[in-house]
């Protein structure tokens, strides 16, 4: 709320030093001297920001906790440098200030939306910098230029309209209102809140932008350098169009891992790039400019048409399909009996050891455990992980992901609902789009009774980087990279459970602690938490971070586990639980996904994957931990889940029938959509031996 305060008082010392300057006969140039001390007042708080530290952040973020006692500090502040303004342009330009003012805001509006159009984010740093390229063309233009010419703002607005409004509405279909819906459009059952409360907040926010652009079109740009202009954002939303939607290719799933491209794949992307704006260029030069109004109008009229079947084809949310997964009862444990079970995201063995050389006595903690050293899981990824973890039932081949999760949770048979019929409360803390809405009944913490709200400026972050990462070619990419779970956090409860936050978890497991559940006898708890999952937002010290190491987030990890152990013993529950302490998946990267296609010699594995294996049985007490190289797998952890909630009809033998003798074939599925061919391991052997896998399928 200050910082628009803030930007109010910035609003009327430009209102008062732009009378103060424009003369009776000088009316013309209003709105350009306000747009000049405005940006100017713009340059020094940002500035200051810079000189303080705050550089990488936008006006905006910068001013987030700005004091009252600030306004007055920062008011006096500009009504200072707008005086230094006022008598810079009265005193020293003389009769070049007008012509000054106008070339100053025609060059910074044009390298200001340019740029903004191209990277979506104008840092502090980045608009002083700005202001400084944009100051040093004003000084050549006016130095060139011996007069000054007449501006759009003298045409007839109609005629300017209609000659600006294709390449406007082109620019923000195509590039703010378009890639983001259809986003949610094709991937509707992963968000978690309505379409209209996102599309609502995407077309305001273009519709500003517009305004914006139109208002510096009509009145700060001279009209002999309009349609230069214009050809200039055509062809930056011509070439972001063709790179979406043509040269991309297949940019995968984006779960958190960076994606890379070959030097090869980079040099022919800005190739093409380089040839497209040849053509534009020379097309404009031959005078057939006018060719590019039709293009605009095409696009943007396909788009649209395909915004409306997408929504018209994709699934219509019913009510049900709005539950989710809350943290009621996440720290409350039963009276009597109590399985944990704990998912630490993508924790594989190699990791451990990473953490393990660090120090060798980290795991002390988990010295009544048994320590499973040669484990696999049954899928390669996480959406197909989860559910079989929680149900033991597993996907068939040419199932899509929100099928396999269907099938399986209205089938009673599987091992969560058998559990709750075993008159245990079942408490499932992941994200709910592994989970489904039938379920609604079993799971304490299953809710649609939960008050969303999608953040404005969080949406457009989010949007505008999703956007721009599709659009970018192949070099920028990495500028604007971001995960699915960006998304996710779009929406704003503090109820919903964040698989990705797991500080927030610690946080809340320190300050509220664990407790005894008086109305549970029998409970069952299932956490999933972000693990050693990138991006890294977590460290040793369970402290939030930005672009952190992974041993370190694993280091942490762990000993948000420790402490809800430590907690169990405090309560008294620790000694009558079996607690069980794995991941989804190990290593995901185990195929050279480059050279990925339908033959099997191309399909090299890269790395082993083995997820952790940390076991607890009721009564288990020694000394050190216990390890065991038995070959295991997921299905093993399913039936000693299953076991411990006295659920004894799933088949298969637990984690404590496995013996040395049981030299079974281990199976891995990697597969994760269409654009991936299926790819089925066997594993005979240990599960760290990459010789001991081999393709069967």
């Amino acid at each position: 709320m200050l910082f628009w305060v803030l930007m109010l008082v910035l609003i009327m010392i430009s209102i008062t030093m732009t009378m103060l300057t424009i003369y009776k006969n000088q009316k013309k140039y209003l709105v350009k001297t306000f747009f000049y001390y405005g940006t100017w007042n713009f340059w020094v708080i940002s500035s200051l920001k810079v000189y303080v530290g705050d550089g990488g952040l936008t006006i905006y973020e910068s001013f987030a906790q700005i004091w009252t006692r600030s306004l007055v500090h920062y008011g006096i502040l500009m009504f200072a440098a707008s005086a230094a303004m006022y008598i810079f342009c009265k005193y020293i330009l003389r009769q070049k200030m007008y012509m000054f003012i106008k070339y100053k805001v025609f060059c910074l509006f044009v390298v200001l939306s340019i740029y903004y159009l191209v990277l979506g984010k104008i840092t502090n740093i980045a608009y002083c910098l700005i202001w400084g390229i944009s100051f040093v063309l004003t000084i050549i233009l006016c130095r060139v230029k011996k007069e000054t010419d007449d501006s759009v703002e003298t045409a007839e607005i109609g005629s300017f309209c209609k000659k600006i409004a294709p390449y406007i509405v082109f620019v923000f279909v195509s590039n703010v209102v378009f890639p983001p819906c259809e986003l949610y459009l094709s991937n509707v059952n992963e968000f978690l809140f309505p379409f209209w409360d996102y599309f609502s907040i995407i077309l305001l926010y273009s519709c500003i932008l517009s305004i914006v652009y139109f208002i510096g079109m009509y009145w700060l740009i001279p009209s002999k350098w309009l349609d230069i202009y214009v050809v200039i954002i055509f062809g930056i939303a011509f070439l972001n169009y063709l790179q979406g939607n043509i040269l991309n290719g297949s940019l995968g799933v984006l779960d958190g891992s960076k994606q890379a491209w070959s030097i090869q794949q980079i040099c022919l992307n800005i190739v093409v790039w380089v040839v497209v704006a040849g053509i534009i260029f020379t097309i404009t030069y031959k005078g057939k400019a006018k060719i590019f109004k039709y293009i605009c109008v095409y696009i943007a009229l396909v788009q649209c048409v395909t915004l409306v079947i997408l929504g018209v084809q994709s699934e219509k949310k019913t009510q049900n399909q709005y539950y989710t997964l809350t943290t009621d009862s996440m720290l409350e444990l039963g009276t009597d009996e109590n399985t944990v079970v704990f998912v630490l995201d993508w924790y594989d063995n190699q990791i451990l050891d990473w953490v393990l050389e660090s120090d060798e006595n980290f795991l002390q903690p988990l010295q009544d455990f048994t320590w499973y050293q040669d484990v696999t899981s049954k899928y390669a990824f996480t959406e197909m992980s989860i559910p079989y973890l929680l149900t033991g039932m597993e996907w068939t081949l040419g199932e899509s992901a929100d099928q396999y999760r269907e099938r399986i949770f209205k089938n009673k048979e599987n091992v969560l609902s058998q559990i709750f019929e075993n008159k245990y409360e079942v408490g499932v803390y992941t994200s709910p789009k592994y989970v489904s809405s039938v379920m609604k009944d079993e799971i304490v913490n299953y809710s649609k009774d939960i008050d969303y709200s999608c953040d404005f400026n969080d949406v457009i972050e989010v949007t505008n980087r999703s956007t721009r990462y599709k659009n970018a070619p192949f070099f920028m990419k990495e500028l604007f990279w971001y995960s699915t779970n960006d998304i996710d956090k779009l929406v704003v409860s503090e109820n919903v459970f964040d698989t990705t936050n797991d500080v927030w978890f610690y946080q809340d497991l320190k300050k509220k602690k664990l407790k005894v559940k008086d109305t549970c006898k029998k409970a069952y708890r299932f956490y999933h938490l972000w693990g050693a999952h990138v991006p890294c937002n977590m460290n040793d010290k369970m402290e939030s971070v930005e672009n952190g190491s992974r041993t370190e987030q694993a280091i942490g990890d762990l000993k948000i586990v420790f402490e809800y152990i430590d907690q169990m013993k405090k309560l008294g529950v620790y000694d009558n639980a079996t607690i069980i302490i794995t991941a989804d998946h190990g290593q995901n990267t185990v195929l050279n996904i480059k050279n990925y296609n339908e033959h099997y010699e191309d399909r090299k594995l890269q790395e082993t994957s083995s997820p952790i294996l940390f076991v607890k049985q009721p009564q288990q007490r020694q000394d050190n931990i216990r390890t065991c190289d038995f070959h295991v797998s997921h299905k093993e952890v399913v039936s000693s889940i299953a076991d411990s909630a006295g659920v004894l009809n799933i088949g298969g033998k637990n984690l404590q029938q496995i013996d040395e003798n049981d030299n079974k074939v281990r199976y891995f599925e990697f597969y994760r959509n269409p654009d991936i061919p299926y790819t089925k391991y066997a594993i005979e052997g240990n599960a760290m031996d990459v010789d001991s896998w081999s393709i069967v399928q």
